[in-house]
């Protein structure tokens, strides 16, 4: 997928990538990543692209469309799912 076409915002947060790389995420497996408010996944491709499960809420119904778009034209084996809920009333069966 070219970057023109993702939907949505489209590079993650210049402090999550330094936090990513900064703990050494990159070297790790088997790791989960949650995110609360994630728009359209941006911060979470990070951690996909390296072959992590990922999980993101977001209230905003377009937002999660666009990361289920964005995330549709990726082909690594990871896993990911977006829900759209409100955040105070989220569950996650962990």
């Amino acid at each position: 997928m070219k970057i023109k076409e993702i939907r949505g915002l489209k590079y993650p947060d210049e402090y999550f990538i330094k936090y990513f790389f900064k703990n050494s995420f990159h070297q790790k497996k088997g790791l989960k990543f949650f995110e609360f408010g994630c728009s359209s996944g941006n911060n979470l491709m990070l951690p996909y692209q390296y072959e992590f499960d990922i999980v993101g809420v977001d209230i905003n119904e377009d937002a999660i469309e666009n990361a289920k778009f964005n995330f549709s034209h990726t082909k690594s084996s990871s896993l990911y799912e977006f829900h759209k809920r409100n955040l105070k009333a989220f569950k996650h069966k962990y």
